[in-house]
């Protein structure tokens, strides 16, 4: 399979971009192609989630009260009495903290921390929340990416880099089915929103990346991750010197 290979310039855009086969990578997208990031109809249903990246859900808003953010874990609970209602999103706030903290703790972090980093999680603290977990990567080795995930990871194992869903604070959050029950809409204004989540877990990961980075994606397309707020922090990591440049690989799947 072939790709472009360049470099990125923060204030020109790319340049310099040539032709490479990457023949020993064999990369086909999982994804067959490229989801809409965040796909939001009229009725607030999101029917996809952050260009495939994340996971894939369909969800309805339908009537989100003060009644915590649990209340996202499942829309079952709308035709219940209070009392069954409040029983069964209790039960699962437990279950979504069991499932937290064995993922958290698969991944290194000490029990006193998962309960920090949950407390924060809840309370809609996601900078605080990211900060426990350990999204490193290594000097030259930061990869970032829009279309397929798993082109990006395999290109990352290929030169001994990461992508932050290969971190052990992104393999908590990655592939969690959970996460899309707790926080079933990927932007909205009240507390079932999961871009927070990721936008904190990104910003931290861009802003721990050190050296040569790179950034794979489709040559005609770039997702909102990425130019909201990846892009945006190695903006600064360059100007301050953590940075040495941005490389881009092109996929050549289609959006």
């Amino acid at each position: 399979m072939q790709y472009i290979h360049g470099r990125f310039d923060p204030d020109l855009g790319r340049a310099d971009a040539k032709a490479l086969d990457w023949t020993q990578l064999a990369i086909s997208s999982a994804m067959g192609g490229v989801a809409a990031r965040a796909n939001v109809s009229p009725g607030n249903k999101v029917t996809s989630i952050d260009d495939g990246k994340r996971a894939r859900v369909t969800a309805e808003a339908g009537g989100v009260d003060e009644i915590a953010s649990t209340k996202g874990y499942s829309d079952f609970a709308d035709g219940m009495s209070p009392d069954d209602a409040a029983r069964y999103i209790a039960k699962n706030e437990m279950k979504f903290r069991a499932e937290f903290s064995e993922r958290a703790r698969a991944n290194g972090l000490t029990d006193a921390r998962i309960s920090e980093a949950y407390k924060a999680m809840r309370a809609g603290d996601y900078k605080k929340m990211a900060s426990h977990f350990d999204t490193s990567s290594p000097y030259n080795g930061a990869v970032f990416w829009s279309g397929s995930k798993t082109d990006a990871g395999r290109y990352a194992q290929s030169i001994g880099g990461t992508i932050l869903e290969q971190t052990q604070g992104g393999r908590v959050f990655d592939g969690w089915r959970g996460l899309n029950g707790m926080y079933p809409e990927w932007d909205t204004s009240g507390a079932l929103a999961q871009r927070p989540i990721w936008e904190a877990l990104s910003g931290q990961y861009a802003n721990g990346a050190s050296g040569t980075v790179t950034f794979v994606h489709p040559s005609t397309y770039e997702g909102e991750m990425w130019k909201e707020v990846e892009s945006e922090v190695l903006k600064d990591r360059i100007e301050n010197g953590f940075v040495d440049k941005i490389e881009e690989v092109f996929t050549n799947g289609a959006q």
